[in-house]
């Protein structure tokens, strides 16, 4: 297997446009099937639009694409196929997330998730809510999700300058370095309480990484252990002090 490729860029171009996929077109009583029996397994899925991209391209400095509007079950019935479409991707931004210690923190799926166990930082699919005149804002999508997944909120993190642009096959992910305030196990405790408060709750629970040894091989996916091993390796990048 090829090993997850890190770009660092310093912007990031996607527009929205109009677009078919043909590729799920075809497969649609496939892809029906299977989100029923997922549905079944967890009855707390909900198919809402999301975005997939193509033409994802890298220019100088810039990582540019283009997104269209498509269903959470075309998207995972892709994902759990290995992503047999190449002129598509899924690709989606994160916050990666870095205390005043040095430490990463990360999110824990939980049961009711379509990646229960599963350790990474908080995200989620792009949605319709994110589209700003014709483009995607992944930073915005960044901060709806750390609000929706942890209850932290604009201003009790920082956000830097940049991104990683991590692809591993037909999964791209989008990383900007988010500091926040205090040592790790004071950024857990917060998240904790703010998580027990929200109506919905997606992460069981907040992981911490110090250095490469606590990097879960069996439960981060392969794009998370590569930009961590790759982090861990940049001392002082991503900065690791809040603002």
């Amino acid at each position: 297997m090829t090993a997850p490729s890190i770009t660092p860029v310093t912007r990031l171009e996607v527009r929205c446009v109009e677009r078919d996929w043909a590729w799920a077109d075809e497969h649609r009583r496939a892809i029906d099937a299977f989100w029923e029996a997922a549905k079944d397994r967890q009855p707390t899925l909900f198919d809402g639009a999301v975005y997939m991209f193509a033409d994802l391209r890298i220019e100088g400095d810039a990582c540019r694409a283009v997104c269209f509007e498509t269903r959470f079950s075309r998207l995972l019935y892709a994902k759990r196929m290995g992503f047999p479409d190449p002129s598509v991707v899924n690709a989606f931004a994160m916050g990666a997330l870095r205390a005043e210690d040095g430490a990463f923190v990360l999110g824990v799926m939980g049961p009711e998730t379509a990646n229960a166990g599963q350790i990474y930082f908080p995200s989620g699919s792009p949605d319709p809510s994110d589209r700003r005149d014709g483009m995607l804002d992944l930073s915005g999508s960044i901060s709806r999700e750390l609000a929706e997944e942890t209850g932290l909120a604009d201003g009790e993190y920082h956000v830097d300058k940049g991104w990683s642009v991590v692809r591993d096959g037909g999964l791209v992910a989008f990383l900007r370095p988010v500091g926040l305030s205090g040592d790790a196990e004071e950024v857990r405790a917060l998240m904790l309480a703010r998580m027990s408060r929200l109506p919905e709750q997606e992460l069981a629970d907040i992981y911490i990484a110090r250095g490469p040894g606590d990097i879960d091989e069996r439960r981060m996916p392969p794009f998370i252990q590569a930009y961590l091993r790759w982090a861990f390796a940049e001392p002082g990048w991503p900065a690791s002090s809040a603002s």
